[in-house]
């Protein structure tokens, strides 16, 4: 499967001290990324994703009236669940009736997850071009007066899109070599928003929605992030000869992105960040650590991809295309 071209839609960058601050927050201890990017009243998530996906379509050359099937991976929502953000975004490009929608729920993992997902049914389905798109508005799902929650604070909005496509003969960036991935269902309520579901549809008095992450040692999850992203990485370089030079990856924080390196194999210097420009952006951040590589090397050099949610983590493997 082919990589065709990626999108961005990124709202202003702003302090997060700034953000703390003005909300009350303790500054002085904070040490994770230093801008975040927050969003207007009108860049919702199928807004952000839509516009990305436009600059995607114009990049690859092709209309929208070319997808099979478009699919979201992001976690925010404008509606409840029976709502569809792929659906939407759709609609505001007005992609024929043969194309499909899906929404896909698995955190920060869901973009990278969405490309194995993607090559399997585009083969299956004869080839063709799908895309996939995040649109995250996570910026305002934090309390920045919280400093039991500072690892939160650089949580951010934005949209991205990737166009892949089988068997097009299109221009291509990257071709997917392998994939791998490592589950942890044990940790499946580790990240929650606790009330609004059927098992607690109304906030108690005094109970907030901001506090989300289950009272596990931090040692304890670090392990099992580790151990998973090992997995992930030995699974995928097991399926190719590639070896990657370059990294994108999520930008959960900057404390922990070495850790993904080393379990990819990737010094430091080689990582592509974002996340001192535009914080971590849920699942968008595969997309806006794409983008930011061929804004500055272009597709060039093989590349791993790094994602991951508390219960699940994913590695990836793209070769240069050579064809763009």
């Amino acid at each position: 499967m082919a990589i065709h071209a990626v999108g961005l839609d990124l709202p202003a960058a702003l302090s997060v001290r700034d953000l703390a601050a003005a909300a009350g927050g303790d500054v002085t201890t904070y040490t994770g990324w230093p801008q975040v990017r927050v969003g207007g009243e009108e860049d919702h998530p199928a807004t952000l994703a839509s516009r990305a996906l436009e600059v995607a379509l114009r990049d690859a050359g092709i209309p929208a009236s070319e997808l099979k099937i478009v699919v979201s991976t992001g976690m925010s929502r404008e509606y409840l669940g029976s709502w569809s953000l792929s659906t939407e975004v759709m609609r505001q490009h007005g992609a024929p009736s043969t194309c499909m929608p899906l929404d896909i729920n698995c955190g920060c993992l869901a973009t990278l997850w969405s490309l194995s997902l993607m090559q399997g049914w585009l083969a299956a389905s004869g080839g063709g071009y799908a895309a996939i798109v995040s649109g995250e508005r996570l910026s305002d799902t934090v309390d920045r007066s919280d400093n039991s929650a500072q690892n939160l604070w650089g949580y951010g909005d934005g949209g991205s899109a990737i166009i892949v496509g089988v068997g097009t003969g299109s221009p291509a960036l990257w071709n997917l070599a392998s994939t791998g991935f490592s589950s942890h269902a044990e940790f499946a309520g580790i990240l929650r928003v606790e009330y609004g579901g059927t098992r607690n549809p109304v906030l108690p008095a005094g109970a907030t929605n901001y506090r989300r992450f289950a009272p596990i040692p931090l040692s304890e999850v670090r392990a099992v992030y580790v151990n998973g992203y090992q997995d992930a990485f030995t699974t995928a370089q097991k399926s190719t000869t590639t070896v990657a030079e370059r990294l994108v990856c999520n930008q959960v924080s900057p404390n922990f992105t070495p850790v993904i390196a080393e379990a990819a194999g990737i010094p430091m210097e080689h990582v592509i960040v974002t996340g001192e420009d535009a914080g971590h952006v849920g699942s968008a951040d595969i997309g806006i650590g794409l983008r930011k590589l061929l804004d500055t090397e272009g597709a060039t050099v093989p590349l791993a991809l790094g994602a991951s949610t508390p219960f699940a983590f994913g590695a990836a493997i793209l070769e240069p295309a050579g064809t763009k």
